[in-house]
């Protein structure tokens, strides 16, 4: 077999230029979106990493903040419920001191209303206990108790002082002379002229006296001339013993409020038995007195 070596030529040629026309118009147009395409993928790779990256940047941020938020979130509440906790405590404490400052006020208006109560029936006892006593003195003064009234006044005006009788003097002579001796009832005649004679001989002689009746008295006489007076009546000894009275009261009511402390509360039974036995004491002294003076007058 021959080989056409022009042939063979010929087509080495054709094949070299089919070669130059593919690799210029078909592989290089190829190559190059490849390497376009390549590119892109590479770009949109490239963009996906930094998107991805952005991602994760993003994502660890918000899971920071998502932290910050979450333990400030816990700090809150805890502020809360310490602050919660610390107004309830103090709004109990308000109001627990404001039960206790009530209770104390109740406290106290019911002990001083009970105090002003006691107060008030112990006066109205004593004075009704006194008052009877002047009712029943002056019923039984008769005629006999007067003139041993009158003896006992005559008795007083001897043994008055100086200085007494000269302001009674003066007094009276001011008053032009006059005297005037009130009685708890009419005198009998002779006793009404030994009182007379008896003022006369320690004010004068020239001496004006005069006699009134004056209830209030209960029992006794007084000379009055001006505003100076000297006499024996029952009705001074019930005021004294009533101003005694009054006097224990009062110290008793001193007492009571002076018993707020807890000394004093632990002392409150024997100090309350004594004042009662003081004021015992006080009322039978003066009643000893007044039946001393009763007796001296009888004699």
């Amino acid at each position: 077999m021959l080989i056409d070596w022009f042939t063979v030529a010929a087509q080495a040629v054709n094949f070299i230029i089919l070669m130059i026309l593919l690799k210029v118009f078909l592989y290089d147009k190829i190559v190059q979106a490849m390497k376009k395409r390549e590119q892109n993928i590479q770009d949109r790779l490239h963009e996906a990493r930094k998107e991805r990256e952005e991602a994760e940047e993003e994502k660890r941020q918000y899971e920071a903040e998502q932290r910050e938020l979450e333990q400030k979130k816990e700090e809150l509440l805890k502020n809360a419920k310490n602050e919660a906790r610390e107004r309830r405590e103090e709004l109990l404490e308000v109001a627990r001191r404001d039960a206790q400052a009530l209770r104390r006020d109740l406290e106290d208006a019911v002990r001083q209303e009970s105090e002003s109560l006691v107060q008030t029936f112990r006066e109205e006892a004593s004075r009704l206990c006194l008052e009877l006593a002047r009712r029943s003195i002056s019923a039984m003064a008769d005629a006999n108790i007067q003139e041993q009234a009158a003896s006992a006044f005559r008795r007083v005006l001897a043994e008055a002082d100086e200085q007494t009788v000269s302001r009674l003097r003066n007094a009276s002579q001011k008053e032009g002379g006059k005297a005037t001796v009130f009685s708890a009832a009419e005198l009998p005649g002779p006793a009404e002229s030994a009182v007379t004679r008896a003022v006369q001989e320690m004010l004068g002689e020239d001496t004006d006296v005069q006699h009134r009746v004056d209830e209030e008295l209960v029992l006794g006489l007084e000379l009055r001339c001006g505003g100076r007076s000297l006499g024996w009546t029952v009705r001074d000894y019930l005021d004294s013993v009533s101003g005694e009275v009054r006097t224990l009261l009062a110290q008793e009511q001193l007492g009571a409020k002076a018993q707020d402390s807890p000394e004093s509360k632990s002392e409150e039974g024997d100090s309350s038995e004594e004042s009662g036995s003081q004021e015992h004491a006080a009322v039978q002294a003066s009643a000893e007195k007044l039946q001393t003076r009763g007796e001296a007058g009888g004699e």
